[in-house]
């Protein structure tokens, strides 16, 4: 099996659009994106870290036409791992089958390996669709996920992601 550095599967129809908190809006416009073409009727905004929390990102996306019902939460992860062992239970108990998981194009082979081995341990039974945002420049200045007052240039967080895939494998969460 190979594994890409920025994983991005074809879409199919799914249960939910699985947003992970971040910086700025981009994950929030891509998945109001693919809602409105309706690849999934809900939004799940998770996280408790990161420059844009959940009822934030809701907040933008209602403004962008998605219904306040059609938005669901989990706030109580604040880390990858925790936002993948938390989406899949969430998942299993609302029955659904199929997920587009949604992150920055940095953040998103961490995140499909996190979803991956937590669904493992649920014997797999979940398809988890990765789909970064494809609109994404690499060398915009951009407000870091630590706050909105701090600005990163975009590309440096590629190296922060391979090193904290490195921590994720060391301490056994990948």
């Amino acid at each position: 099996m190979s594994i890409q550095l920025i994983p991005r599967d074809p879409l199919e129809k799914s249960d939910v659009l699985v947003v992970l908190t971040g910086n700025g809006f981009e994950r929030t416009d891509h998945a109001v994106k693919l809602f409105k073409a309706g690849w999934a009727p809900l939004l799940l905004m998770v996280g408790s870290t990161g420059s844009r929390p959940p009822k934030e990102m809701a907040a933008y996306a209602v403004q962008n036409g998605v219904p306040e019902n059609c938005i669901r939460f989990e706030s109580q992860s604040s880390n990858t791992r925790q936002n993948a062992d938390n989406v899949l239970k969430i998942a299993t108990d609302n029955s659904w089958m199929r997920i587009i998981l949604i992150t920055s194009p940095h953040h998103q082979l961490r995140a499909h390996l996190s979803f991956r081995m937590a669904n493992q341990k649920l014997g797999g039974r979940i398809k988890i669709i990765n789909h970064p945002p494809a609109e994404y420049s690499w060398f915009d200045l951009v407000e870091s996920s630590r706050g909105k007052d701090k600005k990163v240039l975009r590309f440096f967080y590629i190296f922060s992601e391979l090193f904290r895939i490195l921590k994720y494998r060391i301490k056994g969460d990948l």
